[in-house]
């Protein structure tokens, strides 16, 4: 029988981590927990990165100055909760929210398509997506591309398309096309 190793995508590499003084980690986790938010360097970040535990990776993951790297890197963790903090820091790679729009976890493909600095390309691929709960974070994503969102006035999902109509980044003539086209209510079906 084969080994199974390398095949799960999520699989932590081996890579050379830093040295931790435990009791500066736990202290820094505490904070960051906490939501006080202290200034962090980006080493003290790359640290608590390599943390055993998924909680402290999720706190790096998450947090307004971690690095592009760091961030590239823990959009292949194998914890879902990393991975979706990644998909919704608005720091993140264009490159890197591109692979995770595609990561088999619903919940991380949601908030890439909610992430504001999601680009165009990525957020049209979720907008076609044949799932309304995955179309209705594009569509209610208020950093969302204007044309995205004119494209997404064609849904088909009520829900969706109200959550296109209420976004302010939707053109408003191509809103009030859609009105003409369908009457006073755009939400209302053909």
């Amino acid at each position: 029988m084969g080994s199974a190793r390398g095949t799960n995508q999520y699989r932590r590499k081996t890579t050379p981590r830093p040295p931790v003084d435990r009791a500066a980690q736990l202290k820094l986790i505490g904070a960051l927990a906490a939501n006080k938010n202290p200034r962090v360097t980006p080493q003290e970040l790359e640290q608590l990165s390599y943390h055993q535990q998924p909680g402290p990776r999720e706190l790096a993951a998450a947090h307004p100055d971690a690095p592009a790297p760091l961030l590239r890197r823990l959009a292949r963790d194998p914890a879902l909760q990393v991975r979706r903090a990644v998909a919704s820091n608005p720091h993140t790679p264009g490159s890197t929210l591109g692979r995770l729009s595609r990561d088999p976890e619903q919940d991380v493909r949601q908030r890439v398509g909610g992430n504001p600095s999601c680009p165009s390309p990525v957020q049209r691929r979720i907008a076609n997506s044949p799932d309304w709960e995955d179309r209705a974070w594009v569509a209610n994503n208020k950093s969302a591309d204007p044309q995205v969102l004119t494209e997404m006035l064609r849904d088909t999902d009520q829900y969706v398309l109200q959550l296109v109509l209420d976004n302010p980044r939707t053109p408003t003539a191509a809103v009030a096309m859609l009105q003409l086209v369908r009457g006073r209510n755009p939400a209302a079906g053909s």
